[in-house]
C-alpha cells in the first residue's frame, strides 16, 4: 500500500510523526502545505522530530486577515494539491485534526477519487463558531478510514452515522511524547526570569526548584495567553526556551496536578 500524508501545521506535524517513521520513500509521500509557513512553526519541527524531508512543500499566499481568509487559503490548497496528487500513485491521503489543510486535502482526495483516511476522528466542541468544529466535522463525513483516539469519539460517529470504517486507535499525541521525552529532556534548555546573564537551565532542572518532578510532567504546545492563565488562576514563571517547543513559555502548575509547559506567540 502507498499512502500520501499531508500536512500544513505545526500540530499535524508532531501528531502525524509517529506514523510518518514507520513508513519510507518507497512506500509513502509527504505534502506540505505551509499552512504555517514560520520556520519556528513548522519546518523547524520536521527537522527536530527527525522526519523526513517533504517531498512537496508548496509556497501559499500569506493571509491578510480577512473574512475570506480561511475560504480563499483552503481553496489554493485545494488547486496547488490537485496538481500534486493527480500525478502520484497513492492508494489513500492520510490527514490528522481539523485544520484547512486537513479540509482541503479530504476535499481534494474526494474529488480526485482517492480514499482519504482522518486521523482524530470523532472530535467534536460542539460549538459551531469555531472554523475547526466546521472542518473536522466535514472531513469525518468524507473519510473512507476514521481513526478515532477513544470510544467516545467512535460513539459520535456512529451516532452521526458517517460512512466511513472506524477504528479506535489511541491518541498519537501519546505516541510522540513517548517517542521525544527523552530527545527533549537532553536538548532542551530554559532561561528563567531573574537569572543573572544568559544562562539556560535544562528544563528538570527548572521544575526540581519548583518542587516537581520530571513523572509529573504534563505539556502543552497550543498557544496561550498570560490573560488565560491569568483567568485560570495559574502563577506563571517566565522563561525563554531554545527548544521547538516555542519562542517564550511560562512554567505554572496547581498543588497535586501536573507541571504545563505552555507556550505563546509575542505580537
Amino acid at each position: 500500500m502507498k499512502l500520501t500524508f499531508v500536512l500544513g501545521t505545526r500540530p499535524e506535524i508532531i501528531k502525524l510523526a509517529p506514523l510518518i517513521k514507520k513508513t519510507t520513500s518507497r512506500n509513502s509521500t509527504i505534502v506540505f502545505t505551509s499552512q504555517h509557513y514560520d520556520f519556528d512553526m513548522s519546518l523547524r519541527f520536521i527537522k527536530e522530530l527527525g522526519i523526513r524531508k517533504p517531498d512537496h512543500t508548496m509556497k501559499l499566499t500569506k493571509i491578510q486577515n480577512t473574512t475570506s481568509d480561511r475560504a480563499t487559503q483552503t481553496g489554493e490548497i485545494i488547486i496547488k494539491l490537485a496538481k500534486i496528487i493527480s500525478s502520484l500513485d497513492t492508494d489513500t491521503i492520510i490527514v490528522q485534526g481539523d485544520t484547512n489543510t486537513v479540509l482541503a486535502a479530504a476535499i481534494t482526495s474526494i474529488k480526485c477519487g482517492i480514499p482519504i483516511s482522518h486521523v482524530e476522528a470523532g472530535l467534536r466542541s460542539y460549538d459551531w463558531r469555531m472554523p475547526e468544529e466546521h472542518n473536522r466535522i466535514a472531513v469525518d463525513h468524507i473519510s473512507e478510514l476514521l481513526f478515532a483516539p477513544t470510544v467516545k469519539n467512535k460513539k459520535i460517529l456512529e451516532k452521526e452515522n458517517v460512512h466511513g470504517d472506524i477504528f479506535v486507535t489511541g491518541n498519537t499525541s501519546i505516541d510522540a511524547v513517548e517517542e521525544n521525552i527523552y530527545l527533549s529532556e537532553k536538548k532542551s534548555t530554559i532561561k528563567v526570569d531573574g537569572d543573572d546573564g544568559r544562562r539556560k537551565r535544562p528544563a528538570h532542572e527548572v521544575a526540581a526548584r519548583q518542587g516537581i518532578s520530571s513523572a509529573g510532567w504534563g505539556v502543552t504546545s497550543h498557544p496561550i495567553h498570560r490573560t488565560s492563565l491569568a483567568d485560570l488562576g495559574k502563577n506563571p514563571v517566565p522563561f525563554e526556551t531554545d527548544s521547538a517547543l516555542g519562542e517564550i513559555a511560562v512554567l505554572f502548575h496547581t498543588p497535586g496536578s501536573f507541571l504545563i509547559l505552555a507556550t505563546y506567540r509575542i505580537p
